[in-house]
């Protein structure tokens, strides 16, 4: 009897210990091909397991460039990556890695966009959920479509009150009234000028009068 409360004891703790990384998993959404190139073109501080076969067997850290190369920012190392089918694949190419080594291979990548977590599935070495980064919100965001406008609130906004445009200048017929009008004040002119000489030739004429009178 006390043995089979203890096997229930401890069939409870494994399932209880289980049931936490189980439910997260559900919250990540495993990516493309696609996607996994948009969220490395530009990751920093990416971490990746040592392959095994080095004595510290302490993780990596590794920034991604768009041209398909990285860039080990705890070690000395550099190599290229790519993306095959729904996996990432890392190859090393040079550094100082005699006694450490960064993962080679092919592993696929799950996000949680809303906790901003990057994980790996790497089948290689057994590791069904390795934690890559956290906080990854802004590699993540390439992740997320971009906001849509509602049809509804397209057509409830008040459009602008296009104003009547105003009648096109005829400017011919600007110029012939702009004529007109200095014919006119010409005219004007000259009519002043007669009345003034007229006066003078009155004046001139009573003067004559008076002389001879």
């Amino acid at each position: 009897m006390k043995k089979s409360i203890f096997s229930v004891f401890v069939i409870s703790l494994f399932v209880a210990a289980l049931t936490p990384v189980a439910a997260a998993e559900k919250e990540f959404v495993t990516l493309n091909g696609e996607q996994i190139k948009r969220v490395f073109s530009d990751a920093y501080d990416v971490q990746l397991p040592e392959d095994g076969a080095g004595w510290s067997g302490a993780d990596w850290l590794l920034t991604f460039q768009p041209d398909g190369t990285w860039e080990a920012t705890t070690y000395e190392a550099w190599g290229n990556w790519r993306v095959e089918g729904k996996s990432l694949c890392v190859a090393l190419v040079g550094g100082n890695t005699q006694w450490n080594a960064p993962y080679e291979g092919c592993l696929g990548v799950k996000v949680n966009v809303e906790n901003g977590v990057i994980a790996a599935s790497i089948p290689k070495m057994k590791l069904r959920h390795f934690v890559m980064k956290e906080g990854a919100y802004g590699e993540l965001a390439s992740l997320k479509p971009a906001p849509q406008t509602s049809e509804k609130a397209v057509s409830s906004k008040k459009l602008p009150v296009r104003q009547p445009a105003a009648p096109p200048k005829d400017d011919a017929r600007e110029r012939a009234l702009e004529e007109q009008r200095l014919a006119l004040e010409r005219q004007r002119l000259e009519l002043e000028k007669q009345k003034l000489e007229m006066q003078r030739q009155a004046l001139l004429f009573k003067q004559q009068q008076r002389q001879q009178q």
